[in-house]
């Protein structure tokens, strides 16, 4: 399923915004995160709220970019397979993404297709990156803001596995 719309609405005839399915902020007017936002309605949601880039990480749907009011949301594709673990570049280019957006005092979403397997997994990696968090810090922030977040074994491997990566970058 893609998203509605083909970009050129006027503003006549753009319809009222509604949130994506599971959104939330994690990081207030930096970083939020959603399940596959499936509906026009729901693009225009996340530019009302400031969103001017989301991450898409599912390899089976696409979104296409809108242009809202004058205003684009960008979207960026880092395809990871469905219940599997992202790679450390796949990490690291989200990572970089989110702080290049916030260091431009731009705001970020994330989504897959529930918002909690692949997303939840680079969410806890980005605040172990962005804030210094452990791998413990960061799953048990994550499953406290979005409930179910971070889904197999494998996911939750690659958070320690990242955790371990970043700290010999370091080094």
């Amino acid at each position: 399923m893609q998203a509605q719309g083909n970009g050129a609405e006027s503003a006549a005839t753009v319809p009222a915004p509604v949130p994506p399915p599971n959104f939330s902020w994690c990081e207030a007017n930096v970083l939020s995160a959603c399940a596959f936002p499936s509906q026009w309605e729901h693009l225009i949601y996340l530019s009302s709220v400031g969103v001017t880039c989301l991450v898409s990480l599912t390899e089976e749907r696409h979104v296409k970019a809108p242009q809202l009011d004058g205003k684009e949301l960008r979207i960026v594709r880092v395809p990871v397979r469905d219940y599997t673990p992202p790679t450390m570049e796949q990490v690291e280019q989200f990572i970089q993404e989110v702080l290049s957006n916030k260091a431009r005092g731009q705001a970020t979403c994330v989504h897959c297709a529930h918002g909690l397997g692949r997303t939840g997994t680079m969410l806890a990696c980005y605040f172990m990156s962005a804030h210094g968090d452990d791998p413990e810090t960061a799953i048990d922030r994550i499953r406290k803001l979005r409930p179910g977040s971070i889904e197999t074994s494998d996911q939750e491997q690659l958070v320690y596995n990242f955790h371990a990566h970043i700290g010999q970058k370091c080094r």
